[in-house]
């Protein structure tokens, strides 16, 4: 698939890469909800690279996780509603674990999404969970627990 912008190509790749691993912002957006981090610093180490997130902290991302391998100072870390998991449980297990307060349920079959605020971030996160059989939907107001992994995440520009 090639993804367009006023006649220029901005990706060309499989459905399944350009959702997971956008080129831009821009792709992003336009195949699919993704949250965006500001990051805070950038380094370079032998394995990837070594970043600062607002909202999220510090965490290392893998060379493929920078699709089109180019760094600047206004970049931004991107990951989908649900590659977020609310925890409710101990036994789950992520790379980290931030608390967050719910501002908005919405509800909708077999899917409930929530826009959660973190501390030291201005805007509202997007997650989204399957209602499976005993889980619990969460109430307005709600603190909870968000688990991430570091491979879910990617940088773009």
């Amino acid at each position: 698939i090639a993804v367009l912008f006023e006649g220029k190509v901005e990706q060309i790749a499989s459905p399944q890469e350009i959702y997971k691993k956008p080129s831009n912002k821009k792709v992003a957006n336009f195949i699919g909800l993704m949250n965006f981090f500001p990051t805070n610093s950038i380094k370079k180490i032998s394995s990837g690279y070594q970043i600062d997130i607002q909202g999220l902290g510090k965490t290392i991302l893998k060379l493929d996780q920078v699709p089109g391998g180019k760094i600047s100072d206004k970049m931004s870390i991107g990951i989908r509603p649900e590659m977020l998991s609310i925890l409710y449980e101990n036994s789950e297990k992520f790379d980290k674990i931030l608390t967050g307060k719910v501002q908005e349920v919405s509800y909708s079959g077999d899917m409930t999404y929530y826009e959660i605020s973190l501390q030291n971030l201005e805007n509202t996160i997007s997650v989204s969970m399957r209602n499976t059989s005993g889980r619990k939907i969460l109430e307005k107001g709600e603190l909870t627990k968000i688990g991430w992994n570091s491979k879910s995440l990617v940088l773009l520009t």
